[in-house]
């Protein structure tokens, strides 16, 4: 009996600390435009584009830092990366981005923002690539 009313209050305890983990994290998705207003009135943005390598030479958002989602190292590499600032995804369509942003949450990133649509998205949109 006593060992299950310590798993019970173990169990509790977990569940209350990652519902807090939980409420002190932010994720978005974010249009097009609302990313280019970020980009322009910001100074200190940290834009990561999940795309492969060749993706990304092919045209990205202006600023933006390569890692690319498919590397096997891509969790360690988040892992590396400043938590304590927001960061804003994007991939080609929406689909790794919004993977991406998922073990961003697990890595801890309290602000995450992801471009609704990818890249494309923001062509469509109108915005240059670089």
């Amino acid at each position: 009996m006593r060992q299950l009313v310590i798993l019970v209050f173990f169990l509790l305890r977990l569940s209350f600390t990652s519902q807090g983990q939980q409420l002190n994290q932010k994720s978005v998705l974010i249009s097009p435009s609302e990313l280019e207003s970020t980009i322009v009135n910001e100074m200190d943005v940290l834009i990561l584009d999940v795309r492969t390598p060749n993706e990304y030479n092919n045209g990205h958002i202006a600023g933006a830092v390569n890692l690319n989602y498919y590397d096997k190292r891509f969790v360690d590499k988040v892992k590396k990366m400043n938590r304590s600032k927001p960061i804003y995804l994007y991939c080609r369509s929406g689909n790794r981005s919004n993977r991406a942003m998922l073990i961003l949450k697990e890595a801890g990133f309290k602000e995450i923002y992801d471009l609704k649509g990818g890249i494309k998205a923001w062509e469509e949109s109108g915005y240059e690539l670089h």
